[in-house]
């Protein structure tokens, strides 16, 4: 059976790319979740600490460096509220309106990315 695009599974990337390149590990992953969906949303974690040595970029600049490699993914940015349960009720809400109510979202992340915080709902 063939999957339409309309309600093919998303694949949701959530990151923080706090680096002034994509190395690697960030292009490795960005090259497989585009290749296995059709449709892919970054979400960039955003601290409200700005331009600290943990958050050197900002939004738009890591925005702008993704958008140069892989101009077709969407992105947006899912601030930090420094409680594991609230952050993810708010990225299963940040996910449900970003995608079509017949779509399917599968995240991904890095071995210290957010899945060991993570609480929601979505695979």
């Amino acid at each position: 059976m063939k999957t339409t695009e309309q309600n093919a599974e998303v694949g949701v990337i959530v990151a923080r790319f706090q680096t002034p390149y994509l190395h690697e590990g960030h292009l490795d992953i960005l090259k497989q979740v585009t290749s296995n969906h059709p449709r892919v949303v970054v979400l960039l974690g955003n601290s409200s600490v700005r331009c600290s040595k943990n958050n050197p970029l900002d939004f738009q600049t890591r925005k702008a460096m993704i958008e140069l490699s892989f101009p077709n993914v969407e992105i947006y940015y899912i601030e930090d509220v420094g409680n594991n349960e609230l952050w993810s009720k708010n990225l299963d809400q940040l996910i449900r309106k970003s995608i079509g109510p017949s779509q399917k979202a599968v995240l991904y992340g890095s071995r210290d990315s957010f899945i060991s915080a993570y609480s929601g709902k979505y695979q």
